[in-house]
């Protein structure tokens, strides 16, 4: 039926797994809670809040309050979204985590 042999069975450990197609939720789990962190503290690379995301709002006609705003010198501002933590906030939740802001 399959003509090609995945690379996975030359694991040795592969033959084992009860359940071969199964998801990491380790890495899910943290890849979620860094992307969700990276939104709501602004951090940047890590959020997913990005020009082409704000630019895609606008093309789709969908809050307006976000779309991004062109600057007298051609560069885009981009608004900040209602979910974003203050700086009071950010503290807060820093501060909880045991992190010194």
């Amino acid at each position: 039926m399959c003509k090609k042999k995945s690379i996975f069975w030359d694991l040795p450990y592969w033959w084992f797994l009860d359940v071969r197609h199964t998801l990491d939720g380790m890495h899910i789990t943290k890849n979620m809670t860094e992307s969700l962190l990276g939104s709501l503290m602004e951090a940047k690379g890590k959020g997913k809040d990005s020009l082409n995301t704000h630019l895609g709002l606008q093309t789709l006609k969908v809050r307006p309050e976000l779309h991004p705003k062109l600057q007298p010198d051609g560069t885009h501002k981009l608004l900040v979204a209602s979910w974003t933590l203050e700086t009071k906030m950010k503290k807060k939740l820093l501060s909880f985590v045991g992190y010194q802001y």
